[in-house]
């Protein structure tokens, strides 16, 4: 099981169009404004994806040992906690377009989560260059799915989230890592939230502004 925002779930969907969902897919196809009811997201770069063109959606679970020390190791050192992360999954969108068969630009990005079965992590990887599209914005963040609580990466469904590659919550460009297993966070977490978002979800922020290379 994977507890994200206080809540356990067993299935994890890949949807297309750069987001995970628990327990449902979640076919919508341009980015539908957190908070919304119903479906809990977890969207590294929610925008309308189309692999028929160009580029590969790949997801996996592992419990490789090297993977899961590099990732244990590196959030032990961000939270200051003594976690023991017992797996990984990994869902990455290689090289892919936009609708309709869009192929002349094209997005790469991955999602971790990580748990050690109490405490669960996200992490966010872009690499420098390969996020290309939308000029209109695509959202980044994470959705309850009660209505109420989410989270938004600043820049979220502005023409600025395609600087994401050079902008952190950890100071290195094109990383971002969260804890995502409270109901309500607490300081002393990963976070980093645009005003609005830290408005209406009453969550704490942790830092200032994000890092920008």
């Amino acid at each position: 099981p994977f507890l994200f925002f206080g809540t356990y779930y067993s299935t994890i969907f890949v949807n297309n169009n750069g987001d995970l969902s628990f327990n449902q897919s979640w076919s919508t196809y341009e980015p539908t404004q957190f908070p919304i009811p119903t479906y809990p997201l977890v969207a590294p770069y929610q925008a309308d994806v189309d692999t028929r063109g160009n580029g590969s959606v790949w997801y996996r679970i592992t419990q490789n040992t090297t993977l899961l020390a590099k990732a244990t190791n590196n959030i032990r050192s961000l939270t200051g906690t003594s976690v023991s992360l017992q797996w990984l999954f990994i869902a990455t969108w290689d090289h892919v377009g936009y609708y309709s068969h869009g192929i002349d630009k094209t997005n790469t990005f991955q999602a971790v989560l990580a748990t050690d079965n109490i405490r669960s992590y996200a992490i966010f990887l872009y690499a420098d260059g390969l996020i290309q599209w939308p000029s209109s914005g695509a959202q980044v963040g994470f959705n309850a799915g009660n209505n109420v609580n989410y989270i938004n990466v600043p820049g979220s469904r502005t023409p600025s989230i395609l600087n994401i590659t050079n902008s952190s919550n950890i100071g290195v460009g094109g990383q971002w890592v969260f804890t995502i297993s409270q109901a309500v966070p607490s300081c002393g977490v990963i976070y980093n939230y645009s005003e609005e978002a830290l408005a209406l979800s009453g969550y704490v922020k942790c830092y200032d502004q994000p890092y920008s290379s």
